[in-house]
């Protein structure tokens, strides 16, 4: 009896392809089992990173940690200063096509959220314009459960997706952060990291979340707003607002006092 198998590798990270093929006799008692075989290799995905800041540093650990390539950084002419930021290359966005197929390469944005991303709005854009794959960079630590997520987006590595959720373009998401079920996030905004927006949250254009915010469920959020590092966001926002915790009052005690505090606060 002859039965036809087929044996697949597929990596983690990376396309596959074919390289070739073989025959293998496999002995099981009685019968021979021809298996026919399909040798597997990895192709890295090749990026370039648009920008040199801290973000652009992370995001180059997190593609080679994958197993990718991050060949080099790219800048508009005019703000390049030096050739090299961190150990790679920074090549001139204007001689882009002469150094890279734009069919084996994908860009990422990582210009930052001056302007309220404006910026970063403005680059993306130019780059879809020109031809060039601007397709999102989603962690291997992400549970996605998302709907839909659009082009340009940056989600850093164990975020939670939640179920039928839908993502913009041009989003950058931060560490360990969480979009909840149901949620619609607009376009060009920016988490921190560790921000938590619960379920059935509707979240407009070019809003920050600072570092370990949280958004409660069923609430809307409009455009153009700042919501400060820990705070937690109880009702609707228009546009053009911020939100922040009160300033913190500081007072010296000494540790009989602070004893004391601890004991009541713990009660």
């Amino acid at each position: 009896m002859k039965i036809l198998a087929i044996l697949m590798f597929l990596p983690s990270a990376g396309m596959s392809r074919v390289i070739g093929t073989g025959t293998l006799e496999i002995e099981s008692g009685v019968k021979s089992l021809n298996v026919f075989i399909l040798t597997m290799e990895t192709i890295m995905k090749k990026y370039l990173i648009f920008g040199t800041n801290g973000i652009a540093k992370d995001l180059c650990n997190f593609i080679e940690d994958a197993g990718d390539e991050m060949l080099a950084y790219v800048q508009d002419r005019k703000y390049i200063k030096e050739g090299f930021f961190y150990g790679k290359k920074i090549l001139p966005y204007e001689e882009l096509g002469n150094c890279y197929s734009k069919d084996e390469i994908t860009l990422l944005i990582v210009v930052g959220y001056s302007r309220m991303s404006e910026n970063r709005k403005i680059i993306l854009e130019r780059c879809r314009k020109d031809g060039w794959d601007i397709s999102s960079f989603i962690h291997t630590s992400v549970l996605n459960y998302a709907k839909f997520i659009g082009d340009g987006n940056l989600i850093f590595p164990n975020v939670y997706l939640g179920s039928d959720a839908v993502i913009g373009n041009g989003n950058i998401i931060g560490a360990r952060s969480a979009l909840g079920h149901d949620s619609v996030l607009g376009n060009y905004n920016f988490f921190a990291g560790d921000n938590r927006v619960c379920g059935q949250v509707s979240i407009g254009n070019h809003n920050f979340l600072g570092d370990s915010c949280t958004v409660v469920d069923n609430l809307k959020m409009g455009d153009y707003n700042l919501v400060g590092a820990g705070v937690c966001l109880n009702k609707n926002m228009q546009s053009h607002t911020i939100a922040a915790n009160t300033e913190i009052r500081m007072q010296p005690m000494n540790l009989k006092g602070m004893d004391l505090l601890l004991k009541r606060t713990l009660k």
